[in-house]
């Protein structure tokens, strides 16, 4: 069914910082000279569209291996017996404007301040305790959390209010971004086609289920559901399919980004670590601590 937009689609340029234009089609990068990996028509087998299981396939195996083999906590195959839905959506709790992401000395300060700690156990991870998958409002800015961090990171994209959600937000129509771990361009012509929006995911640079194993578990659900849609923090990444199946839970010491992007990302992870008081393990800081003094800018 068609979608009615209540308003003039809007051009939005967000190279250089964020300009209204009259154009009525995004004006596109040129592509990037690194390699990409192609993503999927659809995500891969059991990866929601929305990613609300973070890249995490169905039949992931149990019983405290890994598929690695490295003995690390991985998720449950199926929902845990008392996995429930939190429903205490904590509304206007977190700044409409994203933080600056703390420079790499702050960064190895930070990390060298988090607890060092095994992971907990992971058979009884809930996703659901981070609330829904559907990306709740809690800046109150009347965009969903998935709607801020893709206007937020597109190169360029269109938006239009669409009267039948009664949100007032200038949604994403169409747009263009670059995977944020491997730089590919990602095409979205129609972002309200479910199979292409598919394309484009949004990944938790801490995983729920790496937060869950450390710390996560003993918080108030709340809390969970704020962690879960953080747009003030580095948390949420736009990622293609692909690569957000690549990565799924895994964490720093057994994922990392291309070497380009790995000070960006080791700073964000020390950052939504540090904020949310979550503990890293012997492994974990030790790769991140390469990553950081690996970045040009100790500053």
């Amino acid at each position: 069914m068609a979608l009615a937009v209540a308003v003039v689609v809007l051009g939005l340029s967000l190279l250089g910082g964020c300009r209204l234009s009259q154009q009525s089609s995004p004006r596109s990068p040129s592509p990037s000279a690194a390699t990409s990996n192609a993503s999927p028509s659809t995500p891969p087998t059991g990866v929601t569209p929305g990613n609300a299981g973070e890249g995490i396939p169905s039949g992931t195996p149990d019983g405290g291996v890994s598929a690695d083999g490295s003995g690390a906590p991985q998720p449950p195959p199926t929902r845990p017996a008392g996995c429930e839905e939190a429903r205490d959506i904590p509304l206007a709790s977190i700044p409409a404007q994203q933080r600056p992401l703390p420079g790499t000395a702050d960064s190895l300060r930070a990390l060298a301040a988090l607890r060092v700690a095994a992971r907990e156990r992971g058979s009884d991870y809930c996703r659901a305790a981070f609330g829904p998958s559907s990306w709740p409002d809690l800046d109150a800015n009347g965009c969903s959390a998935r709607q801020d961090v893709l206007r937020r990171q597109a190169t360029s994209v269109r938006l239009g209010v669409i009267a039948s959600h009664h949100t007032g937000c200038r949604e994403v129509l169409a747009g263009v971004w670059r995977d944020a771990y491997t730089g590919a361009r990602l095409d979205g012509p129609n972002m309200k086609d479910g199979r292409i929006a598919g394309r484009i995911q949004i990944d938790h640079i801490v995983s729920l289920f790496d937060a869950w194993v450390s710390g996560a578990r003993g918080w108030a659900p709340e809390k969970r559901v704020r962690f879960a849609n953080d747009t003030s923090l580095h948390e949420l990444y736009a990622v293609s399919a692909t690569t957000n199946y690549a990565k799924s839970y895994r964490s720093a010491e057994s994922w990392a980004p291309d070497a380009t992007r790995q000070c960006v990302f080791a700073r964000s992870i020390v950052e939504v670590k540090s904020a949310y008081g979550l503990s890293v393990t012997p492994d974990e800081r030790a790769a991140l601590e390469e990553m950081l003094h690996r970045c040009a800018d100790k500053a």
